[in-house]
């Protein structure tokens, strides 16, 4: 079990300046370069060329799938997702189909290469297909891609309504993880976002998934909702350890300023209940092997993200635009980009600072030849006075994100983000009237 870290709440006040100084920054930076930076130039020419020559140079890289199901029953307030509300079930088997149109255009552009290690149903709601809409899915996944037999193939639900049959039908699809919508679950809180969901109706479909030999069961909740105060949302968490999920994922709120003090609760508490913080906004039993996420993503689906080779595309974000490519015989790219050797080093950078708090300053010269304490003088220079707070380590090979620090790994890894600190400088530069 992880010792307690006492220093978190002494260190309350330089976490809010931190934030304050840099302007509440809070993005999870994935991806990196960040989606507004994507463009329309990039097409689906341009990521058909990537997904049929992902293996240029003879790189060995895993390959995975990420399903978009935007639908849902109705609208969770707050939810930053691309979703779609309806009670019309019909949508269901027509997304479905369009589903499977693209499926079989992104195989066809992958020619032989379609061994797939990990997949993912996200939305909105997966679990808004019925057991018919989820087979036929899972069957045109199968007829056109190769699913390793020790894969891991997950799928988030909303436990209200999702009974024991249905887990037992997803168990038989081949899904072995699940990730169970939370929130929270203090009462003033649920009813401020228009979710009730008892502790009860969620402990069962945890219970259903253990029974049915599903390998992960996770929770994932959100910090920085109305209502939330720190006590309140230490007694969720409480209630979300007694279920003892082997995953916990918190979604944060970029518009609540003062969350940070929630994370802080949660670092806290977490580690006491004996769960490791293993990234910005992870935590996980240390006797549970963490969730695979290398390599190279397919997206499917209405706004979904893709990762291929040095490049990242996002389809079409209106069902519309998305149904529209698709008539027309063509992969359903909205923007896109193709990453730069300056962009390829700073995402390892932020990546490795993100998943493990700390970046080996050799490792990354090493691997994208480059004089890191060069290369990075004016990062190093913004991140001393996180230094000087205690919040991070800088000497020596490693730089390493603090206990006390973890709840501003953001701003550690937006001071490597070129993009944004070319914007501050264009406003600093910009003449007031």
């Amino acid at each position: 079990m992880l010792a307690r870290p006492t220093r978190f709440f002494h260190c309350a006040s330089p976490v809010a300046d931190a934030m304050d100084r840099h302007g509440g920054v809070a993005s999870r930076y994935a991806p990196y370069p960040a989606t507004d930076r994507f463009v329309e130039a990039f097409d689906s020419e341009a990521y058909g060329h990537w997904l049929a020559n992902r293996r240029i140079g003879g790189i060995t890289r895993s390959l995975g799938l990420y399903v978009h199901i935007p639908l849902c029953d109705a609208l969770c307030f707050y939810c930053a997702c691309t979703r779609i509300a309806t009670r019309d079930h019909a949508k269901a088997r027509k997304y479905a189909g369009y589903l499977a149109r693209e499926i079989e255009l992104a195989a066809a552009h992958l020619g032989g290469d379609r061994r797939i290690s990990r997949m993912y149903w996200g939305g909105g709601t997966p679990t808004f297909f019925g057991d018919e809409e989820s087979t036929r899915l899972m069957n045109d996944i199968r007829s056109c891609f190769d699913l390793d037999p020790e894969g891991e193939y997950g799928i988030e639900l909303d436990p209200r309504g999702v009974g024991a049959g249905r887990i037992a039908t997803l168990a038989r699809l081949g899904f072995n993880r699940i990730r169970v919508g939370v929130r929270d679950f203090a009462p003033d809180v649920q009813r401020h976002v228009d979710r009730l969901q008892s502790c009860a109706e969620t402990r069962a479909v945890i219970d259903a998934a253990r029974a049915h030999g599903f390998h992960s069961v996770d929770l994932e909740l959100s910090y920085g909702l109305p209502k939330q105060t720190a006590g309140a949302f230490g007694s969720t968490l409480e209630q979300v350890v007694e279920c003892d999920p082997d995953r916990i994922a918190l979604n944060s709120l970029a518009r609540w300023p003062a969350k940070h003090e929630l994370l802080l609760v949660a670092i806290r508490q977490l580690g006491e209940a004996g769960y490791e913080h293993v990234g910005v906004d992870q935590f996980a039993k240390p006797r549970r092997g963490p969730a695979r996420g290398a390599g190279d993503l397919i997206g499917l689906g209405v706004s979904a993200i893709g990762r291929i080779g040095p490049a990242y595309c996002q389809n079409a974000r209106t069902l519309d635009e998305y149904c529209g490519r698709l008539d027309c015989g063509e992969l359903p790219v909205w923007r896109g980009i193709e990453l730069r050797p300056d962009d390829l080093v700073r995402r390892a950078v932020i990546q490795a600072l993100g998943r493990e708090f700390m970046v080996s300053r050799e490792a990354i010269g090493v691997a994208h030849l480059v004089d890191f304490d060069r290369y990075f003088a004016a990062e190093l220079r913004e991140l001393a006075s996180l230094a000087e707070d205690g919040l991070v380590q800088l000497e020596g090979e490693w730089i390493e994100v603090t206990l006390a620090g973890r709840p501003v790994v953001p701003v550690v890894c937006a001071a490597f983000d070129r993009y944004r600190r070319a914007a501050r400088e264009r406003t600093r530069c910009t003449p007031t009237l």
